[in-house]
């Protein structure tokens, strides 16, 4: 069923389309075989299915990459010793499944309490760390409070801090100069 040529036709398939699923590759073919089948196959192949990761078309732009040149001169001179890494996390109560695989599927979860709880946490190269808890999501208020109450005071003047990339800690420039 699954010949050289055929092999080779499923490789022209996905190179055409990455974002092909099983089922649409399986009609391209003209197949009758179960999906697991054909996943097999392509696992054998080394064509297995990724998460895609767009990029966006600004990093081609020559005053984009002027800019990243720029940033990684800077971070030559930072001592790891001065860096603070920020990042969040959050749980919610509400997020079990409800639906299962079985004749019958039972389970116990918590009624009507759909609480969000989130924290923010740091971590140095020393291994020291900061964190708070913050009931609900993280949001700039939260965010910036953590930072002002909870950080700050064990930074050092010109810490410099990195974000997890999350649009709270994009408020700034990344410096923090106690007062």
């Amino acid at each position: 069923m699954f010949t050289p040529a055929r092999r080779r036709l499923i490789s022209q398939l996905v190179r055409h389309r990455p974002d092909i699923t099983l089922a649409e590759l399986r009609e391209a073919l003209g197949l009758t075989c179960a999906l697991s089948t054909l996943h097999h196959v392509l696992v054998a192949m080394g064509l297995t299915f990724k998460k895609d990761v767009a990029r966006g078309r600004a990093g081609a732009r020559a005053d984009i990459k002027a800019g990243r040149r720029r940033w990684k001169s800077k971070r030559r001179n930072w001592h790891r010793s001065r860096l603070v890494f920020i990042d969040e996390a959050g749980a919610k109560t509400n997020m079990t499944r409800r639906y299962g695989r079985s004749r019958r599927c039972h389970d116990s979860a918590p009624h009507g309490h759909g609480a969000t709880t989130s924290i923010i946490a740091s971590v140095r190269s020393d291994g020291s760390t900061t964190h708070t808890a913050v009931s609900g999501a993280t949001n700039t208020e939260n965010f910036r409070s953590y930072v002002r109450d909870v950080l700050a005071p064990t930074l050092r003047p010109l810490t410099l801090e990195k974000g997890s990339g999350r649009s709270q800690s994009r408020s700034g420039d990344g410096r923090h100069r106690p007062s």
